[in-house]
């Protein structure tokens, strides 16, 4: 007996002991759009792409990072609906603790009772799981955390983290990254897998910092993100150029060696050869010259290899490119100092 006949009932395992609901939920997320999640030194911050159905509507509308309280923010990938229903959720439950204690909840005892929800939602008669994913970001006593709940309720503490479509090009991440790093890491890793143009006002991004106030970047600031990884990214393909036009120009001079070499390198009958390598010998000036030519010839295939291996590369590698060499300009500005 399979899990299909199983797959409408919530409350019922199957025999091979899975929830099937719960994976049609995880497949629900996997179908949303990119969202994505660093933890930095210094802070946190959020970011996810914000495709709209239509051009006709109003992109101020449409909001997929929201604040549940002054420290605390949240974006999911999934369905719309269901993230509005937890968000209220949320914000109740932490307007009751700050009632009671007269202060703000800990970013820990949030998720655990935004997880509670979306656990019972997985047990009762009636319902369906939640078909969204959430990573919440905040800055307590303990510093900047970042954590991810899924729509069986569970829930871990994250140093970066993605869900979404594009999962899997989504796995950056250099630890004790300053807030600003991490956000030009964010911007190159939705880039990367984004379909058409990124720009300011279809994606989205949150950060907090140790002044511990959770902000939602305007679509200026997000502009001076996007106009710095241009640069960077710039940089990185004019190397990758370069790169290739100095293989280019030892291709072009291994081919003048072998020119050289066919031209030159012309032994007499009688010559002796060697008994180990069946070569002649370079006794004479013009086989010497030839004997180099032919070294120079294999030197520049190998460089054409090379050339023909890296410096082709389709956009999306060079993306890539751009992104690692981001990090490794980080890492040697951080370890130089």
């Amino acid at each position: 007996m399979g899990d299909s006949q199983y797959s409408f009932s919530l409350t019922t395992f199957s025999p091979s002991g899975k929830l099937v609901q719960i994976e049609h939920a995880l497949t629900a997320v996997g179908s949303g759009q990119t969202s994505l999640g660093i933890k930095a030194a210094n802070g946190v911050v959020i970011a996810t792409e914000k495709k709209l159905p239509s051009i006709l509507v109003d992109e101020t509308s449409v909001q997929k990072i929201q604040s549940l309280t002054p420290n605390i923010g949240v974006v999911y990938s999934g369905m719309g609906p269901d993230f509005r229903v937890l968000v209220r959720k949320s914000r109740k439950q932490a307007q009751q603790y700050y009632r009671l204690y007269k202060e703000t909840i800990p970013v820990t005892q949030l998720v655990r009772e935004t997880a509670a929800v979306m656990q019972e939602f997985t047990q009762s008669g009636g319902v369906r799981p939640f078909g969204v994913s959430l990573l919440i970001a905040g800055y307590d006593d303990n510093g900047p955390q970042l954590y991810q709940v899924d729509p069986s309720g569970s829930y871990f503490s994250w140093k970066a983290s993605a869900m979404g479509k594009n999962v899997s090009n989504a796995k950056t991440y250099t630890e004790d990254m300053e807030l600003d790093d991490a956000i030009h890491t964010a911007i190159l890793t939705l880039k990367e897998g984004y379909e058409g143009q990124i720009s300011a006002n279809n994606i989205e991004i949150g950060v907090i910092r140790s002044d511990r106030e959770f902000k939602v970047l305007t679509p200026a600031e997000i502009k001076d993100f996007l106009e710095e990884v241009e640069v960077e990214d710039r940089k990185s393909r004019y190397s990758v150029v370069h790169s290739s036009s100095s293989n280019q120009s030892v291709a072009a001079a291994a081919a003048a060696g072998v020119a050289v070499a066919f031209t030159l390198y012309n032994p007499a009958p009688h010559q002796k050869h060697s008994s180990r390598m069946g070569l002649c010998s370079p006794s004479t000036p013009r086989q010497l010259l030839s004997t180099v030519a032919l070294f120079a010839f294999g030197a520049g295939l190998l460089a054409y290899g090379v050339h023909l291996s890296y410096a082709h590369v389709e956009p999306q590698r060079a993306r890539t490119l751009a992104r690692d060499q981001f990090v490794r300009d980080y890492l040697k500005r951080k370890y130089d100092k």
